[in-house]
């Protein structure tokens, strides 16, 4: 049903504004009202607390590392399977800047309104609903499956279930929504820039062999280690799983000592 209110939405308006519709008013709307009619309260649901500077230091660290994964992800799918140039096209389209003032309004529309709408949908609502079922790392493999399949496209399955798990992961070991956002926000920014970056290559304005060496390099060390960078996301949210559980045992005791 979303994914047929986003088509048409985005084919009856003009691309851009087609994409602020969704994500207000097909993504965080109802993502809002079912969590106060649920849950009540909304900013304690998505656990909306200001990390500290480790923390959100982390979540930078965490997207640029993920963009790097993801690229390398990406680069061996297309090898494999290509998406169509028109599908290209049509995504190029849409992050393509002809002004300062336009790549103001593309970074509000395709970096900011996802990393705040669809974290509120995806992290806030449904993360929240799973790890009281699952264990932290299913209940991030799940969402991120689920983010991947939000997008509708064979092609952007993987790296974006990919991006939904590490940002789950993110979410599960801070305790704050604020470091996803902010993670969500980074990759898609690096994106918006890298893509009209190729308008300096249109125009023959080409960076040093050196950049583009320590880019491909920086690129191919955020693939080794981002594995170790799960790992350590997956023993912090094992410690606060714990915790939360000694804490339940502990109120449990309290109330048993009292009747």
């Amino acid at each position: 049903m979303l994914y047929y209110a986003g088509s048409f939405v985005q084919t009856f308006f003009e691309i851009k504004a087609g994409l602020m519709i969704t994500e207000i008013f097909l993504i965080f709307l109802p993502s809002f009202l079912f969590i106060k009619l649920v849950y009540g309260n909304f900013l304690k649901t998505i656990e909306f607390k200001v990390p500290g500077p480790k923390a959100l230091a982390f979540s930078i660290f965490v997207a640029l590392c993920g963009f790097g994964f993801t690229t390398v992800i990406t680069i061996f799918q297309s090898i494999i399977c290509s998406p169509p140039e028109q599908m290209i096209k049509q995504l190029q389209k849409a992050i393509m800047a002809d002004s300062a003032a336009g790549f103001f309004s593309i970074i509000v529309i395709t970096a900011l309104l996802p990393a705040i709408c669809e974290e509120i949908m995806f992290r806030g609502m449904i993360l929240n609903a799973l790890v009281k079922k699952y264990s932290p790392f299913y209940s991030a493999l799940i969402c991120g499956a689920l983010f991947g399949i939000f997008h509708f496209s064979f092609y952007r399955f993987v790296p974006t279930a990919v991006i939904g798990f590490y940002l789950s992961m993110l979410k599960i070991s801070t305790g704050s929504i604020l470091p996803s956002m902010a993670a969500h926000f980074i990759n898609n920014f690096v994106i918006v820039v890298i893509t009209n970056g190729e308008w300096y290559f249109e125009k023959g304005i080409r960076p040093s062999m050196h950049l583009i060496f320590l880019i491909e390099g920086l690129i191919l060390f955020s693939f080794v280690i981002f594995p170790f960078v799960i790992g350590s996301m997956f023993r912090a949210s094992g410690r606060k799983n714990e915790a939360g559980q000694k804490d339940g045992a502990a109120r449990l005791t309290d109330a048993g000592a009292d009747s």
